[in-house]
């Protein structure tokens, strides 16, 4: 019997590895042969990137942006009206405790308590999403960020400002609630802090001038004291000297008390006993009593403050992060057929060193027989 002729494409003994590799040459007729274990894998990814895409609900971001309060409204604070040194009250800057107060876990923990784990709208996404998110969660989605001009000045704000997001799973319209509730309650809380600070500080300003004027009276009453005593004693050096009228001199500057005489002095120190105050010898006690009657007319009132300007609200409409429905669907499109010829060419491959196995195998058979 003749030995078998060695084909191309045959698996009999005698194969080669470079006629059963697969080769440019026969990979359409392969991918035809494995139709449909291709269809199967091409099948299976893109139906896995339709379910993605449609079912997983999408990322969407919400954002609010902030601005700095007007200069003009600390007119009201004006430390040469008021002669009060605002520098601590001031150290910082409301927009800055208003910063502070955006990044602020008990703040944080007070509107995921009200609004998301307490509120309508949390209640009402836990339906939809399957639950609520959990603080960790919430407290990381929640982020704040400082925009500043770039350095030539052609940011898209004049000014500093902050932007407060969320970015999540759930209804745009809920989330960009929750933002703005929580920018509402930053300011809120920033502005009745801001005010205490300044209530306080006026206070301890009223106390000073008080404590001031308290001394000032205090320096008085002992004046009062120390001229009547002079007077007394000029009026009994008068008597004894039998000086009665006011001896009329040059100059009085260095003259001594008693010869204004006996009807003078006794006139002036009844005057300085029927005095029910002292002001007659308090230095400066108007200016005081001007400063402290000023700070008791002023009312600081939180309406009178403003901790930021809001520049833009968080819209319920949302902007989507992350890649689209379409990307996610077209590429799956793609990823299943790169895929899913790789698959049939893998199988194929490994037939293929099934094959040449086997027919090496079988070589060594008959070998071994006649030997």
């Amino acid at each position: 019997m003749d030995a078998p002729t060695d084909q191309p494409g045959s698996y009999g003994p005698g194969v080669s590895a470079d006629q059963n590799l697969i080769s440019f040459e026969n990979i359409l007729r392969v991918v035809l042969r494995k139709r449909l274990l291709l269809i199967a894998t091409f099948l299976l990814v893109f139906g896995t990137s339709l379910l993605v895409g449609f079912v997983l609900p999408p990322s969407l971001r919400v954002v609010s942006v902030i601005l700095p309060p007007l200069p003009n409204n600390y007119e009201l604070l004006d430390p040469e009206i008021l002669s009060i040194d605002f520098s601590l009250t001031f150290k910082e800057g409301i927009f800055q405790e208003m910063y502070n107060n955006l990044n602020s876990v008990s703040l944080r923990r007070d509107l995921y308590n009200r609004e998301v784990a307490g509120g309508a709208a949390g209640k009402g996404i836990a339906g939809d999403s399957g639950g609520i998110p959990d603080f960790e969660t919430f407290n990381k989605a929640l982020k704040v960020r400082r925009i500043e001009k770039d350095s030539r000045g052609k940011g898209s704000l004049k000014d500093e400002g902050v932007e407060v997001s969320y970015e999540g799973k759930y209804d745009p319209s809920v989330i960009a609630a929750w933002v703005n509730a929580f920018v509402r309650s930053c300011e809120k809380v920033t502005v009745e802090n801001f005010t205490a600070k300044v209530r306080a500080q006026i206070d301890f300003k009223k106390e000073i001038v008080q404590d001031t004027i308290t001394a000032i009276r205090e320096k008085a009453d002992l004046l009062k004291k120390d001229r009547l005593t002079l007077l007394e004693e000029a009026h009994k050096n008068a008597e004894k000297l039998g000086i009665h009228d006011e001896v009329v001199l040059s100059s009085y500057s260095d003259a001594p008390l008693y010869l204004r005489g006996t009807k003078s002095l006794s006139s002036e120190i009844a005057n300085l006993k029927q005095r029910e105050d002292n002001d007659l010898f308090a230095d400066d006690l108007r200016l005081f009593q001007q400063q402290l009657f000023v700070l008791n007319q002023l009312e600081v009132k939180p309406d009178q403050f403003e901790a930021a300007r809001v520049d833009s609200y968080a819209l319920p409409e949302g902007e989507a992060m992350g890649p689209g429905r379409l990307f996610i669907i077209a590429f799956g499109f793609v990823a299943g057929l790169i895929i899913a010829f790789s698959v049939v060419l893998l199988v194929q491959f490994m037939d293929n060193i099934i094959v040449m196995v086997r027919a090496s195998r079988a070589e060594r058979g008959p070998a071994a027989n006649q030997g």
